[in-house]
């Protein structure tokens, strides 16, 4: 009877890791790269702080009111300011569920960009702070709509990806993985996709084999770094030099 129930519990661990396996422990890198770009950010706005003098229009008294308002609403929550400061995008909940908001300093209301759903990701601003990508997921598909801030326009192009885009510096652009199907073939590309354009750009592709792309960083050099899995399941760290346009 042990052997049975043995034999049974490691048919399902086989089921339940064979498929990360074969990614190359794709989600354990994952959000391994996640937690390390969330601390980046998290430095660069303790750097900000910092410097807050420089940055005069962050901590006007507006911006102090407007904190102090979302940080003592119960029914606010994941509060995400724009890099300039200025205005943050938050889940507030209601009694019919919850919504995604937008409020500038100085705003008497707030404006709704959407419904917050379980699939929800994340709501992620654009460096220069003119747009924020909301972002679901539904199975392996990540589906992110690009708002205008000031205007709340969906702008093009909608975005299918495997994993959460990337923003360039200038925060026009957006690079992201995927995999794909060409014929018969599955295909891992990185894609490049321009606000306001409605195609997107492949920058680079392979056949599937071991894994899929990840887009780690878009930095102020052009450089795109990205990791791949090679023949012995690891992943190695590589990079790619950005289009200028």
């Amino acid at each position: 009877m042990i052997c049975i129930y043995r034999r049974t519990f490691l048919i399902w661990l086989l089921v339940a890791i064979l498929p990360v396996a074969l990614m190359g422990g794709s989600l354990r890198y994952y959000f391994k790269i996640q937690s390390e770009n969330i601390m980046r950010k998290n430095q660069a706005a303790l750097a900000a702080e910092l410097h807050r003098e420089l940055l005069p229009m962050q901590w006007s008294p507006a911006k102090q009111a407007l904190e102090k308002e979302l940080y003592e609403d119960k029914s606010v929550s994941q509060i995400t300011w724009a890099p300039n400061g200025i205005s943050a995008v938050y889940i507030r909940k209601t009694g019919a569920g919850s919504k995604i908001c937008i409020k500038e300093a100085g705003e008497s209301k707030e404006r709704v960009l959407g419904n917050y759903r379980s699939n929800t990701q994340g709501m992620f601003w654009s460096p220069n702070s003119q747009y924020v990508l909301l972002s679901e997921k539904a199975g392996e598909v990540t589906t992110s709509k690009i708002i205008r801030a000031d205007s709340l326009a969906v702008q093009t192009p909608a975005i299918s990806s495997t994993l959460l885009p990337v923003w360039s510096p200038d925060g026009n652009r957006l690079a992201a993985a995927n995999l794909e199907k060409d014929k018969s073939n599955n295909l891992i590309t990185i894609r490049m996709y321009t606000v306001g354009a409605k195609d997107s750009r492949v920058l680079l592709k392979s056949p599937f084999a071991y894994g899929l792309y990840f887009v780690e960083y878009w930095d102020h050099n052009g450089t795109i770094g990205y990791s791949e899995v090679d023949q012995n399941g690891q992943r190695v760290k590589k990079t790619l030099a950005a289009p200028q346009s």
